[in-house]
C-alpha cells in the first residue's frame, strides 16, 4: 500500500475515471482525474503525480502525443505513464512504447491487474529517478512463478555486464537454471554498435538459457541482433507473458 502516492487518471469516459478512482482509493492511493489533455496539464502543474494512467484515444486529443510531450519534459520525464486502451493492436503498442510508456492496460480495467501494474511501474519510476541523480547503470534480478526477470536501467555500458556477472553467482545460476529468463531493456538507451555488443554479451552470459528481451522503444535498434525475433524480442511485458502462457500454459503465482 502506497498511502502517499498520487495517481492521475486521464480518460474522457467518466465510468472509467470513477472505476479507477474506486479501485485506487481502496488501495490507499490518492487519485486525481482529468477528461482531457488540457485539464491534465493544469493538474500536473499544480500537483505533480507519482504515476499517470493515460487513455490512448481521448475525445479531442491523442494520448500518445501527450505522452511524448511528458517524456520530453526534463521535470516530468521520470513520471511513469501507463496507457489505457480498448485496442491492443501491435502498431499502437509499439508507438506508445517508443514514446516512453511504462506499461499498457487493456480495458475493461481489472482491479488486481491495475494495482499490480501500478506498483511495478512506480518501482521502475523510482529506478529512473535514481538513474537521473547518479548517472550510473543498475541491474536488478527478481524471481516469481518460474520466471526470472533481469531489469537494466541507466547507462548501457560495460558496467552493466560487470554488475550482471556479480549477480549471477554459481548459487543464483543453480536457482534459476530452469526458469524462463526475461531481460527488460525498456529503460536503457540502445542506439549504436557498442550498445548492441553489450546486449549480445548479456545474451551470451545467460546461456544456455534463451532470454526473452523486452525492448520497448529499443525494438528497432535491436533488429541488429542475430536472434529469432518471434520468440526472443518483444515490445512489452504483456507480449512476453502471452508468449510464455502459450508455451507453458497459465502458471500459478
Amino acid at each position: 500500500m502506497d498511502d502517499n502516492k498520487t495517481v492521475l487518471v486521464v480518460d474522457d469516459d467518466p465510468l472509467i475515471r470513477d472505476l479507477a478512482r474506486k479501485i485506487l482509493e481502496k488501495h490507499y492511493y490518492r487519485t486525481l482525474a482529468a477528461s482531457s489533455v488540457a485539464a491534465a496539464t493544469k493538474i500536473i502543474d499544480a500537483h505533480r503525480p507519482d504515476l499517470i494512467l493515460l487513455d490512448v484515444h481521448l475525445a479531442s486529443d491523442d494520448g500518445v502525443v501527450f505522452l511524448s510531450r511528458l517524456k520530453s519534459n526534463p521535470i516530468l520525464h521520470t513520471v511513469p505513464v501507463i496507457m489505457l486502451t480498448g485496442d491492443a493492436g501491435r502498431d499502437l503498442v509499439a508507438r506508445a512504447m517508443r514514446a516512453g510508456a511504462a506499461d499498457f492496460l487493456i480495458k475493461p480495467i481489472k482491479s488486481e491487474m491495475l494495482v499490480s501494474r501500478i506498483a511495478r511501474a512506480m518501482q521502475i519510476g523510482h529506478l529512473e529517478r535514481m538513474k537521473d541523480s547518479s548517472g550510473a547503470g543498475n541491474v536488478q534480478l527478481e524471481r516469481q512463478a518460474g520466471t526470472t526477470r533481469i531489469l537494466f536501467t541507466g547507462t548501457c555500458d560495460l558496467g552493466a555486464i560487470e554488475k550482471l556477472k556479480a549477480i549471477l553467482t554459481q548459487t543464483v545460476r543453480m536457482q534459476i537454471k530452469n526458469d524462463d529468463i526475461v531481460v527488460d531493456l525498456r529503460f536503457q538507451v540502445i542506439e549504436n554498435e557498442m550498445h548492441i555488443k553489450i546486449v549480445r554479451a548479456i545474451i551470451e552470459m545467460l546461456k544456455p538459457s534463451v532470454p526473452r528481451i523486452v525492448a520497448g522503444r529499443n525494438y528497432g535498434a535491436l533488429l541488429a541482433l542475430d536472434v529469432d525475433f518471434e520468440t526472443q524480442v518483444f515490445l512489452s511485458p504483456d507480449d512476453v507473458v502471452q508468449f510464455l502462457q502459450l508455451k507453458h500454459g497459465p502458471r500459478k503465482p
